[in-house]
């Protein structure tokens, strides 16, 4: 019944063709200004750290890009009034959540992955080891801010309000990036602790919002 729920979630999606519009536009969008940005300062684009912390901004960027999609999934049933009709299906309470979920938080992953790896295939002078911290970035920063939006979805009344308040987090990430980059790219063990911290924070807004997915 989870992949019956997931399935009926992704037929909704993919019929909306503006879905597409905020995976692929921002990425691009943002190589392309920070190409002309640092194109100017002659081999500045081609060093190692500005390319790192290129990519470090592509996977903070592509995080909260599935966030109206999250927020949608209980905030927008709430708003529709179907919230409770859900409830009342022959699946239990466990398998509505987890199908819902898992119908939104592998998109933004996907496109995270997709993106620092094509960045990786074609620009030859990345290393392996700045496109793997710059990977692992890039799913932090959506397992972080999606469980997170899942959680807001739920206490949520509208998915205005859903999607506005998700997004918050999105900000301390930016200023760790402007921040951290090159302590980030340069060491081996922040880029692990980093990875373990989201997936703990991951669980634990997922097991929060599950709580409050039973008190419904």
């Amino acid at each position: 019944m989870i992949w019956t729920v997931a399935r009926h979630e992704w037929l909704l999606i993919f019929r909306e063709p503006r879905f597409w519009v905020p995976f692929l536009f921002p990425p691009l969008l943002l190589i392309v200004t920070q190409w002309i940005v640092f194109s100017n300062q002659g081999d500045a684009f081609g060093s190692e750290d500005i390319q790192g912390y290129i990519m470090l901004l592509l996977g903070v960027m592509m995080a909260p890009m599935a966030s109206p999609l999250t927020a949608d999934s209980f905030a927008g049933e709430r708003e529709r009034n179907s919230l409770e009709l859900l409830l009342l299906a022959p699946v239990s309470s466990k398998e509505l959540f987890l199908g819902k979920f898992l119908a939104v938080i592998p998109f933004p992953l996907f496109f995270a992955i997709a993106i620092q790896t094509i960045f990786f295939l074609f620009v030859e002078s990345i290393t392996f080891s700045i496109y793997l911290k710059t990977l692992l970035a890039a799913i932090s920063a959506c397992l972080l801010v999606n469980g997170f939006s899942l959680l807001i979805s739920l206490r949520a009344k509208t998915v205005r309000s859903a999607t506005q308040s998700s997004i918050i987090i999105i900000f301390p990430l930016f200023i760790l990036v402007q921040w951290g980059a090159r302590e980030y790219l340069s060491s081996i063990s922040i880029p692990i602790i980093a990875f373990t911290i989201s997936i703990f924070a991951f669980i634990l807004f997922s097991a929060l919002a599950f709580r409050c997915f039973k008190r419904i």
